[in-house]
């Protein structure tokens, strides 16, 4: 939610305005929408349909508040949702700070939170956040007996659970449970054993970004070309391979963060050297998955399925990247014979990055 961060930011229902058209924001739209559905993260599926029934009849007809919402959520389920209701008067995006470790067959996880400041000078109060979380043991399967949410409703909470495993992988915000912006101290190494498991479309992709902005930042602090290990290649092998993976999910796991990602947490950021650093890791990418990303661009060139579309595009932006010389006339092709907007601006696009006169 870059609005958040912004000279606009302000709460999800303001409190004043200066003429109607204020409220047509996408702070409004868009956050307001992911509180609603972060109700049904709480309630669970069932509950959340039964505060809507109770909800419409109600108020069917009626022009009512979130007031009206919120309290038909909660007395359909028995719960008190009146801390959520600090989601709607506090402008920013809370930043979730999560560590966990592992004494004596138990696993502690600790977890801050923090809101901050903003343009519109709202107060930061603890706010009430649901994490989805999973735990994994080292070969890839998820513990069950532990619960699925932790229930954030305080500054700083721990929670403790008894785990029969040694080691075990923890990964947070699976099917993005909350709006928030989620910090983990984690290694390169630490990555890639969550990018092995994690089965949630969201935090897998969430995982792979923080991975590729980390290596990125390495390789610019350090001043040299990024290195891509083995076990990362067979990871983004086994993702195409995975059948159980949309295209279009498989389209995001593939895509680089942006050089704005890639600039969080940095201070006195030489742009110049951290674009070259964006592309050094995006070359070193390119070749290494070079013979995976050419199998499925010539297995799908010819199909217009959207979903394929997405990723053979990807695919397509690579392959230029790693050899322009040997694949330039077949991007050229691919750009005259498209049969839609969307390819030939990909094919236009791909062409366009490469420096090399083909």
């Amino acid at each position: 939610f870059p609005e958040d961060s912004g000279a606009m930011a302000h709460p999800v229902q303001p409190k004043s305005y200066q003429e109607i058209s204020n409220f047509y924001t996408a702070t409004v739209y868009e956050k307001g929408a992911e509180l609603v559905r972060m109700v049904e993260t709480i309630l669970g599926i069932d509950g959340f349909r039964s505060g809507m029934d109770l909800y419409f009849s109600r108020h069917d007809g009626q022009a009512v508040r979130i007031d009206e919402f919120l309290q038909a959520m909660s007395d359909a389920n028995h719960v008190d949702l009146s801390a959520f209701r600090q989601w709607y008067d506090q402008a920013g995006t809370p930043v979730i700070a999560i560590s966990e470790h592992m004494q004596n067959h138990q696993l502690h996880i600790h977890i801050k939170q923090s809101c901050p400041i903003t343009a519109d000078g709202s107060e930061k109060k603890p706010l009430m956040i649901p994490i989805r979380f999973s735990v994994y043991r080292k070969d890839g399967t998820i513990l069950n007996q532990l619960p699925k949410i932790l229930m954030l409703t305080q500054e700083q909470q721990s929670f403790v659970f008894d785990i029969p495993e040694p080691i075990v992988l923890v990964n947070y915000l699976q099917g993005f449970s909350a709006p928030v912006i989620l910090k983990r101290e984690l290694t390169i190494e630490n990555w890639l054993d969550l990018m092995k498991v994690e089965q949630d479309g969201f935090a897998l992709w969430d995982s792979k970004q923080q991975f590729m902005v980390q290596s990125i930042q390495q390789a610019y602090s350090n001043e040299k070309a990024p290195q891509l290990t083995k076990a990362l290649v067979d990871i983004f092998q086994s993702w195409m391979n995975n059948t159980s993976f949309s295209f279009e999910l498989k389209a995001e796991l593939f895509k680089l963060p942006s050089i704005q990602e890639c600039m969080v947490g940095l201070y006195e950021v030489d742009p110049i050297v951290l674009n070259q650093a964006h592309e050094d890791f995006e070359y070193a990418f390119s070749k290494a998955l070079e013979s995976i990303l050419l199998e499925f661009f010539n297995a799908h060139e010819h199909q217009e399925n959207r979903a394929i579309r997405a990723l053979k595009n990807v695919c397509l932006q690579y392959l230029m990247k790693a050899a322009p010389q040997n694949f330039a006339s077949r991007c050229w092709a691919y750009f005259e014979s498209a049969k839609n907007m969307t390819n030939r601006v990909a094919a236009f696009y791909a062409m366009m990055q490469t420096k090399d006169d083909v």
